[in-house]
């Protein structure tokens, strides 16, 4: 499964817990603690139960944490890139035509128009994005980390995605450092849209985190209010 479409199944299966408000925890999937079960449970998965599985290491396991209503509305690629780019579109209204229209180039083209390696490569940046919001609380003693690094393996993901979900899990990126992955400013949007749609806002450390990369991605006030209209 290459990123693109690893992404799409994670926006699926958030739209589809926040549709039951279920909470993203492991028992709901079915994933038991003693290995041999567990290991057949997760050798039989298929995408979309690959992607629950990923998204509750995402998003951890500890707690009945619940996505945001935003995962309603970002159900699909389609819905995250026409998403950020009408709210970008709709803050440009004192702005030329030309600028408007936007650049031909790769990061004025939303998420779910893009093919090949720069939809892949775009969806490595989102899904690195989600990982470091939700891990911005930086809670996790060691027994955490060699548990997620060793469901991550049994996920069967290709080699990168793979790697990008042990990093980032272990050691979760800074919010500048996620805004530098960013070159233009619809790609911040989309950014600021899969953090906010993955993000405990009852959490004071992931609360805050979303304000820096706000702020890091220098998005203008206007792009931020228009994006929070789809967090809830």
């Amino acid at each position: 499964m290459d990123s693109k479409t690893f992404l799409d199944e994670l926006l699926k299966t958030g739209r589809e817990y926040a549709e039951k408000g279920q909470s993203i925890v492991k028992e709901q999937l079915n994933v038991d603690d003693k290995n041999d079960k567990r290991d057949a449970t997760l050798d039989g998965m298929k995408k979309g139960a690959i992607a629950a599985g990923a998204l509750a290491l995402i998003l951890g396991t500890k707690s009945g944490r619940q996505l945001s209503g935003a995962a309603l509305k970002l159900g699909s690629l389609a819905a995250l890139g026409g998403i950020a780019w009408k709210a970008w579109q709709n803050t440009q209204a004192n702005k030329s035509a030309e600028a408007v229209e936007g650049s031909k180039a790769i990061g004025h083209i939303p998420i779910d128009k893009l093919e090949g390696e720069a939809a892949n490569e775009r969806a490595m940046i989102l899904i690195k994005a989600m990982i470091a919001v939700a891990k911005s609380d930086g809670k996790m003693d060691d027994d955490e980390k060699d548990i997620i690094n060793r469901e991550i393996k049994r996920l069967g993901l290709d080699a990168k995605l793979e790697d990008v979900m042990q990093a980032g899990s272990v050691t979760p990126l800074s919010a500048k450092s996620v805004a530098k992955m960013a070159n233009s400013e619809e790609v911040a949007a989309e950014i600021y849209l899969v953090s906010i749609m993955v993000a405990d806002h009852e959490n004071i450390q992931e609360s805050g985190y979303i304000n820096q990369l706000a702020e890091a991605l220098d998005l203008s006030e206007d792009l931020v209010t228009e994006l929070n209209t789809y967090r809830h």
